[in-house]
């Protein structure tokens, strides 16, 4: 199964961006459920929800995911310079 985990409240504006996104990929069906940590870290609502792999784009919050144990990747591209 696929959780959306962000650290949006569900009142932030961005919060139809995330639903606009699953419906322009057609994955919405792909998604169980979007959980919303109110701008806390991941970590203990990863842990709580038996996650075993996170992505996310943001340092502290792949801190955090792997801070209780769940192998956490970024998903920011990494650009090589020659």
């Amino acid at each position: 199964k696929c959780i959306i985990l962000t650290a949006r409240t569900p009142q932030d504006k961005e919060v139809s961006e995330i639903e606009r996104f699953l419906k322009d990929h057609d994955i919405e069906h792909m998604v169980s459920d979007i959980v919303f940590t109110s701008h806390k870290l991941k970590g203990p609502f990863a842990k709580a929800m038996d996650v075993n792999l996170h992505y996310d784009d943001s340092e502290p919050q792949l801190e955090s995911v792997r801070s209780v144990g769940i192998q956490a990747i970024s998903s920011v591209k990494q650009i090589t310079l020659f």
